[in-house]
């Protein structure tokens, strides 16, 4: 079976590499507004969810336990770059916000860790609680008490 590229680095590299990608991403989103249905892929759409899945946890660790973790400065940076780009991919499209609000549906870790990152605790600061708690919005506005995308009128 094949090795996992990252497999092979350290923790702290590892954690580089997840920091950079992310910046990468957010600058793309911000530059170019045609590259926002392509972050919304279901396979992209995954990865960020991943990556925000994990940063959040590791915060949330590292705050509660108070322990020293050499990562989180690169945690708390994945995290703000993941929520920075999906609200700027889907903040002011309502088709896009649906595409979200349907992943949530489907993957509802994804909604729980967003509700996390909108927590003063678990989030890497202040505008990054604001972006979480906006998109958390924005998917609850997109989905009836059952937990079904209600249809949208563009």
């Amino acid at each position: 079976h094949g090795v996992d590229s990252q497999s092979s680095l350290n923790s702290h590299t590892q954690a580089s590499v997840r920091s950079l990608a992310t910046t990468v991403l957010w600058l793309l989103v911000e530059m170019y507004p045609s590259s926002h249905n392509i972050i919304l892929s279901q396979a992209n759409l995954g990865r960020m969810s991943a990556g925000l899945i994990f940063a959040t946890r590791h915060i949330s660790q590292t705050r509660s336990a108070k322990i020293r973790n050499p990562e989180l400065a690169s945690d708390l940076e994945v995290q703000r770059n993941l929520l920075r780009a999906a609200y700027i991919a889907v903040g002011n499209d309502a088709k896009r916000a649906q595409i979200l609000s349907n992943f949530c549906s489907k993957n509802s870790q994804f909604i729980r860790v967003l509700q996390d990152a909108s927590q003063k605790y678990k989030a890497a600061d202040s505008h990054a609680q604001k972006y979480a708690a906006s998109l958390c919005h924005l998917i609850s506005r997109r989905t009836n008490s059952t937990g079904t995308a209600r249809r949208v009128n563009t």
